[in-house]
């Protein structure tokens, strides 16, 4: 802002004084610094606001692409549950039986009681296991849910653990 002409001209034609005069100029830059400052409080909040909204927008862009990751990965696990024929589940059994001698759980290797027993898949079909006869073995129901989809690996590490 520029000072204003009336007080230079008052000031050079001695209608005031010096003192009054400066006192003039000082109530003038005190009022335009009080201006600029508004209209720069005015830009930075401007500013806030639209990086706010830029953040906003990118972090739902990240949401967003998080999102179509997930749903990625679970298409991936998508899997189409075959049931397992009666005649190989028959076969399973009578082999697991020919193998041991009676019915054990191949994880334990102990003997699997009548009604506490399940099959299992050696390979889990969620990792690209198959229904056939080879992939298939005898278990107790509860070494099957602890297994539950991991490789015959994973799961005695697993085991190993807890010793």
């Amino acid at each position: 802002m520029k000072l204003p002409e009336k007080i230079k001209e008052d000031y050079t034609t001695g209608r005031i004084s010096v003192h009054e005069y400066n006192s003039k100029i000082f109530r003038f830059n005190k009022r335009a610094d009080e201006v600029e400052s508004k209209q720069k409080a005015k830009e930075q909040e401007k500013m806030l606001r639209k990086r706010r909204a830029e953040r906003s927008k990118y972090e739902t862009m990240r949401i967003d692409q998080y999102i179509k990751d997930l749903e990625k990965q679970v298409e991936g696990l998508k899997f189409e549950r075959r049931t397992i024929m009666a005649d190989v589940v028959q076969l399973v059994y009578e082999e697991n039986i020919k193998k041991y001698g009676r019915l054990t759980c191949y994880l334990c290797n102990e003997p699997v009681k009548f009604g506490k027993d399940a099959i299992d898949h050696i390979s889990p079909v969620s990792r690209g296991g198959s229904n056939n006869f080879s992939n298939l073995s005898v278990t107790h129901a509860r070494c099957n849910l602890m297994k539950s989809n991991k490789t015959l690996e994973e799961y005695e590490n697993y085991r190993n653990k807890g010793k």
